[in-house]
């Protein structure tokens, strides 16, 4: 068995505590990185790890222990370091580091319950490429440090997980204006989605469209997916994780992301 066939299989078993991210964010930067694998007495995957020569970017162990195979200064003073929360604390942290928590939810009531759309709101398909500068500008519009560029949004086409469907307005019938926006990612050869973007305009909030978008666009992935993702951050006041578990997510897992300030 290789690294990659190893984390496939420990991540399709409890895909939110091996990755914070989906697993077809993970594959591609396996070739240039450092890995470590190790089997049990009947060659199953024990412990599985992955970094760079500035950052740890995958540990995974079945019996949740910490023993890092990376280089201790690399653990203990790495640029960056992706770990579950369950080994936060045996990271150095200092006041020259910073912290992001991230909570990760799949997708675990089949089916899930369904929101409408109240009377005058609709779902449209997001026309691409001519709207992916109004694309970045609604995202823009609905977070306080978030800012993409068109080109950014464009770039997110070309990536192997796009999927036009997956790309969705709530307009306004009455103005004809957005009013929200949901892009979903589906990685057809593994069989995985992942919520990317769900948001609705300031304005527009408290009306019940984010629980009637992550609605639709779970029914427009439909059987497509095995496992659906979603992910963000654990201490934004907006509380995304509620709604996300009023949809049908569920979980516990939470990933702290550790950079170095200054590099």
């Amino acid at each position: 068995m290789n690294f990659i066939d190893a984390l496939k299989a420990v991540y399709f078993a409890d895909p939110c505590g091996v990755l914070s991210i989906p697993l077809w964010k993970v594959l591609p930067g396996l070739d240039e990185e450092e890995t470590c694998m190790l089997l049990d007495a009947d060659g199953r995957p024990e412990h599985l790890e992955a970094w760079t020569a500035d950052s740890l970017l995958i540990y995974w162990d079945a019996r949740r222990e910490w023993r890092p195979a990376a280089p201790p200064e690399l653990v203990h003073q790495s640029n960056l370091a992706v770990v579950h929360s369950r080994y936060a604390s045996r990271l150095t942290l200092s006041s020259n580091t910073s912290v992001q928590r991230f909570f990760r939810l799949a997708l675990g009531q089949v089916p899930p319950p369904h929101f409408e759309l109240p009377d005058r709101f609709t779902f449209k398909p997001v026309e691409l490429p001519t709207e992916t500068a109004l694309v970045a500008e609604v995202i823009g519009r609905s977070y306080a440090h978030l800012r993409p560029t068109q080109g950014e949004v464009i770039g997110w086409m070309q990536d192997p997980v796009f999927a036009p469907d997956l790309w969705v307005w709530i307009t306004d019938q009455r103005t004809g204006l957005p009013a929200g926006l949901g892009i979903a990612e589906l990685d057809r050869d593994l069989g995985e989605a992942s919520l990317e973007w769900i948001q609705v305009v300031p304005e527009y909030r408290g009306q019940g469209l984010a629980k009637a978008l992550v609605s639709h666009l779970l029914g427009q992935i439909g059987p497509r997916a095995r496992l659906v993702t979603v992910s963000g951050e654990a201490d934004n006041p907006s509380d995304a994780e509620h709604l996300y578990r009023r949809c049908g997510f569920a979980g516990s897992d939470v990933w702290w992301v550790v950079r170095r300030l200054g590099t």
